[in-house]
């Protein structure tokens, strides 16, 4: 009976909370989430012995004392929310609000009731996947994005989310589509454009990454996290002096990062600025650190020293295994080809303390020519490929 009564009480509150506005709907939005929380907890207690009646009392309290707790949190809600007389954006602003309590557990399950209730909720699609990235399940998270895609393929921010935690995943190949459709759906998100620079950049493809940061930087010009992401990208592509030119100016920026700092002495230390480049270490790291850096950056800048024979860089990559899978779809051509080429695979310069890189180069041709005509030709297959060596860079 009780839950017969809550049930029309829940029905009465919606029809008046779809017909008010102001105060007097939130009002009736905190009426409407008590009443749909009460009938899904259900305030019937556990059968007990009569000399129990003090427990049966302490059980209705602490449910009552929960319901009107959340029933004043939905009277704070914005008047235009998403649908709020639907079932589904009521669990998921719950799950919002346990979220920012810091129940983390409480918000998941909020947010998979909503789902259950309408599995194409933005809300609780974004709250779900958000949540459990929070918890440290990513791989979950994907599977919530993954099925939201399905269900929402035009939502813009679901795909760059997922884009984003893609990237965490070390998946940049899939990070880029939905980058790409993010962007096919609002050509002006810039955080779809900045996320689609770092999934270049992971794919070897520094030159389009570095458009899509100029991009966001025509827009954003204080935007201190894509100016590091371009600057980074410069260093990878071995345009250090680009890189410098970036990062100097921010150096005493009370808002630049240790991790702006430390790209700033990497690019002096691949520069030859050997002084520069301590001095600025030295703002972070401790001196052990400064002195394997600065003992790193001498052994990269030998290594091109000596290295006069010409090649052909195709890319730098995450993680090893990509760059083995590059050379891998390229063995075709390769055999095509005829010649004594031969690819491999060359630790890069990284960032102190972050993700290291990994370069594909191409070795076997013996004349600058034969080098560009290679990169030539890979380009109409996509694939991106700069020259490289004495009298090519």
């Amino acid at each position: 009976m009780v839950k017969d009564v809550l049930t029309r009480s829940f029905q009465t509150g919606q029809r008046r909370a779809i017909g008010k506005m102001g105060t007097e709907h939130s009002l009736c939005l905190g009426v409407l989430f008590l009443s749909k929380i009460t009938c899904l907890l259900s305030l019937d207690p556990p059968i007990l012995p009569f000399k129990a009646f003090p427990l049966m009392f302490f059980y209705r309290l602490r449910y009552a004392s929960f319901l009107v707790l959340l029933s004043l949190s939905a009277c704070f809600m914005p008047k235009e929310s998403e649908e709020f007389d639907s079932p589904a954006a009521g669990m998921a602003r719950l799950g919002n609000h346990m979220r920012e309590k810091g129940e983390i557990g409480a918000a998941i399950d909020f947010y998979r009731r909503a789902l259950a209730n309408d599995s194409k909720s933005p809300m609780a699609i974004k709250g779900l996947a958000g949540v459990l990235e929070q918890w440290g399940d990513k791989q979950a998270a994907a599977d919530v994005y993954r099925n939201g895609v399905v269900s929402r393929p035009d939502d813009a921010e679901i795909r760059r989310n997922y884009g984003r935690l893609l990237i965490s995943l070390e998946q940049p190949a899939e990070a880029k589509r939905q980058f790409d459709a993010a962007l096919d759906i609002d050509d002006d998100d810039l955080k779809a454009q900045s996320g689609l620079g770092v999934a270049l950049d992971y794919l070897g493809e520094h030159t389009k990454a570095q458009k899509q940061y100029e991009k966001v930087l025509d827009a954003e010009p204080k935007n201190l996290a894509t100016l590091n992401n371009l600057a980074y990208s410069y260093i990878l592509s071995h345009r250090y002096d680009q890189a410098i030119k970036l990062l100097e100016p921010q150096l005493n920026n009370v808002a630049a990062t240790a991790a702006m700092r430390q790209n700033l002495a990497l690019a002096y230390g691949m520069a030859g600025m050997d002084v520069d480049a301590e001095r600025v270490a030295r703002m972070d790291l401790s001196p052990d650190k400064v002195k394997a850096n600065m003992d790193y950056y001498r052994r990269q800048r030998a290594e091109v020293a000596v290295t006069t024979t010409p090649y052909a860089e195709l890319g730098t990559y995450a993680t090893e295994a990509m760059a083995v899978g590059q050379i891998e779809r390229m063995r075709g051509q390769i055999e095509k080809s005829g010649g004594d080429l031969k690819p491999v695979v060359v630790p890069q310069v990284a960032t102190p303390g972050g993700t290291p890189r990994f370069t594909v180069r191409m070795m076997g041709c013996s004349r600058p020519d034969d080098v560009s005509r290679l990169c030539e030709t890979l380009a109409k297959s996509n694939i991106p490929c700069v020259p490289r060596g004495k009298g090519l860079d």
